[in-house]
């Protein structure tokens, strides 16, 4: 063999192996895999593109599970902002693997109770469209969703203060879970996402209330999800409800799983219901590590980025009426801005999820 020929030959191998490394799975390792976020597809990745620079910059951190909006017809909104199509699912599902990282579907109507918009199934007529809408679209997924968790609604606790709608949130799992089994899908159905964000306020129903009388009422779910959140306080303060939970699951027959599938701290400036950028990258940490040594399955931090055009509706370009103070709040819980760039919380996460 020539030297030309050897040298042509070694460097198109070197160039076709530089290049074969930038194809392959976007993967970073840590052997802390219960850790994730979540993004709202709605306001913040509009397109595949901006789904996939936030999930690389998830990925990038350490995180391995990315929950995401997956919603029924009557709540989906524009096909420019928002995935309509079972394509365009599979399209983040595929994002996402390259990433190493796993979905968690969120399929909830309860942050959308705009006039005119469908609120959070009750008819039976709704829960039976709410339930085939969920199976099919699993069905249509095929592989490509298999090991997704769903969660069934998110806070749905907020929704009202009646105990007697826990039988409502139940009736709509069981009718989910009857369909699942019956057309043989084997995802995990998670919920409810009971937030402890209100606990205390009479409007509302306590975090523990809502979950024990799903308990008591026989849900058929795979995993009970809770919402730890606290404004400025520390994750120590919660730590006591999370272990309810726990042992609560611990006695069921099936033995759910428990997951966290929401916990942050905002950084919004000048509210003094938010904290400041250092100490949101505190709590953060001491949110994984001890919800996690506590028995968490999942912990899932939110959110990936701090919104972007939280208060603009990407239908009609006009401002909801949320834009105060607490919508505010909800700008900046990332744990990047919202140009993707490192906030202290990602840069300490990334850092724990990144030590032995």
């Amino acid at each position: 063999m020539t030297k030309t020929k050897a040298f042509f030959l070694t460097s198109t191998a070197a160039v076709a192996s530089m290049f074969l490394a930038s194809c392959v799975s976007r993967v970073t390792e840590t052997t802390k895999d219960y850790v994730g976020t979540q993004t709202y597809i709605v306001w913040n990745q509009g397109s595949n593109h901006e789904f996939r620079r936030t999930v690389e910059s998830m990925a990038d951190i350490g995180m391995k599970y990315m929950r995401i909006d997956f919603s029924w017809p009557d709540v989906i909104r524009d096909d420019a902002v928002f995935p309509r199509t079972i394509a365009d699912y599979k399209a983040r599902l595929k994002i996402l693997k390259t990433s190493g990282m796993r979905a968690i579907f969120v399929a909830t109507t309860t942050h959308d109770q705009r006039p005119g918009k469908l609120g959070f199934p009750e008819t039976p007529e709704d829960q039976n469209a709410y339930a085939n809408f969920i199976v099919n679209g699993l069905l249509a997924l095929g592989d490509d969703a298999q090991g997704v968790r769903v969660e069934i609604g998110s806070e749905v606790n907020l929704l009202t203060k009646d105990p007697q709608k826990i039988a409502v949130y139940v009736r709509l799992v069981n009718l989910v879970k009857q369909k699942m089994l019956a057309a043989g899908l084997k995802n995990k159905l998670i919920g409810p996402g009971a937030t402890t964000w209100q606990d205390g306020n009479p409007d509302h129903i306590d975090a523990l209330t809502f979950i024990n009388g799903c308990i008591d009422q026989d849900a058929q779910l795979d995993g009970y999800t809770i919402h730890l959140y606290n404004g400025t306080g520390q994750p120590k303060d919660l730590v006591g409800k999370l272990q309810q939970v726990i042992v609560w699951a611990k006695g069921l027959k099936n033995a759910p799983e428990v997951d966290v599938t929401e916990t942050g701290y905002s950084s919004a400036p000048g509210l003094s219901y938010a904290v400041s950028k250092d100490g949101q990258a505190q709590r953060d940490v001491a949110a994984i590590r001890l919800y996690h040594a506590t028995g968490a399955n999942i912990i899932i931090v939110y959110s990936a980025r701090d919104a972007k055009d939280w208060c603009i509706d990407p239908t009609t370009g006009q401002n909801y009426d949320r834009c105060s103070d607490p919508a505010l709040v909800e700008q900046y819980y990332g744990l990047t801005d919202k140009d993707r760039h490192l906030k202290p919380s990602g840069i300490a996460v990334r850092d724990f999820l990144h030590t032995p």
